[in-house]
């Protein structure tokens, strides 16, 4: 009988899908049973626990801050911890989306009264503002349910899983993963990748999909200036 995954998988659920009768992954990779399934759903959902609980002690700590008296230092582990919690909630699954895009209003919030309080001198103001713009793009980026499943504080996508999961995702997580990686790093995703297709094509899968990937992936590095 054929696994039945969730609409909105989390981290864990969400790998195990990737992986599922996946000819990119090693063949031992590629069953799943029942048993996985619910281990995996029961990670996913000590996940969301957590982050509810670390969302709720978080809320209470900013419930009790007056900004115009706070301090730099504790605004800056606030908007730190607004931005872990972020990290995490981004690949949980559900219906988290709403939540998130809230933690990342707080987390203007806060910018916004470093700016007030230390704004004004330009070396402070030039290192907000760089702040700001990394925020953004960090905000942009979370939305990809990739991207999110990279960046999880204990991703279920080990280092020897990267390139297998890569090529099998939608365009749109492809394109938004591939900043994540440069020079070497960039250089060795793309032998990896030619070499794991070039496997998969002797063993009589030609997965024409995936070496389209593979070529989106060559032209963003020789565009970066890497040589593959």
């Amino acid at each position: 009988m054929p696994i039945r995954f969730s609409r909105h998988p989390g981290a864990f659920e969400r790998h195990l899908q990737r992986r599922y009768r996946n000819p990119l992954f090693p063949s031992a990779s590629r069953e799943v049973d029942e048993q996985q399934l619910a281990e995996a759903r029961a990670r996913d959902d000590a996940e969301r626990a957590r982050f509810q609980e670390r969302l709720s002690g978080l809320l209470q700590e900013l419930s009790a801050l007056r900004l115009a008296e706070a301090a730099a230092p504790e605004l800056e582990r606030l908007r730190g911890c607004l931005e872990q919690l972020h990290n995490l909630g981004a690949g949980l699954g559900g219906e988290l989306g709403p939540v998130c895009d809230g933690l990342g209003k707080l987390e203007a919030l806060l910018t916004g009264a470093l700016r007030a309080r230390d704004g004004r001198a330009p070396a402070a103001r030039a290192a907000i503002e760089q702040a700001e713009r990394l925020r953004a793009v960090r905000l942009r980026l979370l939305r990809h349910p990739l991207v999110a499943h990279i960046a999880h504080p204990a991703s279920p996508i080990g280092p020897e899983e990267l390139v297998s999961t890569l090529l099998s995702e939608d365009d749109e997580e492809v394109y938004a993963a591939l900043p994540f990686f440069a020079g070497g790093a960039l250089r060795e995703l793309v032998l990896s990748a030619r070499a794991l297709l070039a496997g998969c094509r002797a063993d009589g899968h030609e997965l024409p999909r995936a070496w389209f990937w593979l070529r989106v992936i060559e032209d963003y590095a020789r565009r970066a200036g890497v040589q593959v």
